[in-house]
């Protein structure tokens, strides 16, 4: 795992603004890492592992006139983020190009995360690390984007059945396209949650838009609002694992005028999301200073539970936790028994892709995929 040093590292890397102290911390722990390969290894495996190539490489970069850096560190550091600029820019133009087509035969289609939002969070395309591209479609088009994508060389990730398929479509929220040739993923989502999540976002909420401007085209994505709200449910539903995720979130309120009116009025349209959207807006105050309005900060006092989640996904990130623990944090997020109840069904009984993998099951039997299901997961976490 990670160590507590490599950790403060990436933190004190990717603050907007250095102080003094922040700049002798860096070079003193240069200092210790400046002769063992190995060191320097897995540091850059850390920094990359949490999505931070770009921000700590900008910032050794400007502090190599005044401190010293271990030149291999900075030079490999330099090689991962010219790679991560390449591919970001050719993703970038293949986004821009994905949203034209669409738009030619009247499909609404509203990319977020990815380059939209290194445009908005960073003022640079090149300065967040993504995987792949996000683009919101209503459900009734799916097949029809799908034809359309196919015809610039995109499958289905996923090898599917047609009756998986249909199952797929019904019970998920995405489908994940690839374009081989080009080594670019696509995730289509219709929602943002499987349909028996326990909590829905109500999608009308996040109607308005905003435009930002990638490769000199104008690129529609949600409203800076709905956006924030929803980088913070997103990383909450998977524990803030990576700490781009937070930096996300300190970028977005730092460089974007919020309109916190419009948070309020998302926060009271999903109440059963509060505590998700509040614990990445906490982990951003505690971790990077993030500038919040006296109304957040007194929502955030007001569920103590949200300390005990911050502390879990601090430790995580240089301690592994059993899955059980971690079912047990995450149920904290939930906002009453029902929800928590309904969630431990999904992941418990509820039929996956693994399961569809394991056996392929002619439509009669559907039924015994549950049955299939917790034999697996009492394989896996009992290693039988």
């Amino acid at each position: 795992m990670n160590s507590i040093s490599q950790i403060q590292f990436m933190f004190t890397t990717t603050k907007t603004k250095l102080t003094p102290s922040d700049i002798k911390y860096i070079s003193n722990y240069l200092s210790k890492h400046n002769t063992d390969n190995q060191d320097i290894d897995n540091t850059i495996a850390t920094i990359s592992r949490h999505g931070l190539i770009p921000l700590v490489y900008h910032t050794l970069r400007d502090l190599s006139a005044e401190i010293d850096i271990p030149p291999t560190l900075l030079s490999k550091l330099q090689t991962r983020y010219k790679l991560i600029a390449q591919q970001n820019m050719l993703m970038s133009a293949e986004l821009i190009k994905i949203v034209k087509l669409l738009a030619k035969h009247d499909i609404k289609a509203i990319p977020f995360k990815g380059p939209s939002l290194a445009q908005l969070a960073y003022g640079d395309i090149t300065l967040r690390v993504f995987g792949d591209l996000d683009i919101l479609v209503n459900k009734e088009d799916i097949d029809r984007v799908y034809q359309i994508l196919q015809t610039i060389h995109y499958e289905r990730y996923l090898s599917l059945t047609p009756y998986q398929y249909q199952v797929w479509l019904k019970y998920s929220h995405d489908l994940g396209l690839t374009n081989k040739s080009k080594n670019i993923h696509l995730e289509m989502h219709w929602s943002f949650f499987d349909e028996d999540y326990p909590m829905q976002i109500d999608m009308d909420s996040f109607d308005s838009t905003t435009s930002t401007t990638i490769n000199n085209n104008p690129i529609d994505t949600f409203e800076i609002e709905s956006l924030l709200f929803y980088l913070s449910i997103h990383g909450s539903k998977h524990l803030f694992e990576r700490i781009s995720w937070i930096k996300d979130l300190d970028m977005m309120i730092r460089l974007q005028d919020i309109h916190w009116d419009k948070i309020d009025k998302l926060i009271k349209t999903n109440p059963d999301f509060t505590k998700m959207f509040l614990l990445g807006l906490k982990l951003s105050w505690h971790l990077y200073s993030t500038p919040l309005p006296t109304d957040i900060k007194e929502q955030i006092a007001n569920h103590p539970e949200l300390k005990a989640l911050q502390q879990f996904i601090i430790d995580s990130w240089t301690t592994t936790h059993h899955k059980f623990t971690q079912t047990k944090m995450m149920l904290l997020l939930f906002p009453n028994l029902k929800t928590r109840l309904s969630y431990l069904h999904k992941i418990i009984l509820k039929p996956q892709l693994n399961e569809y993998w394991y056996i392929d099951l002619p439509k009669s039997l559907h039924w015994g995929y549950y049955l299939i299901r917790p034999y697996l997961l009492i394989k896996k976490y009992l290693k039988l």
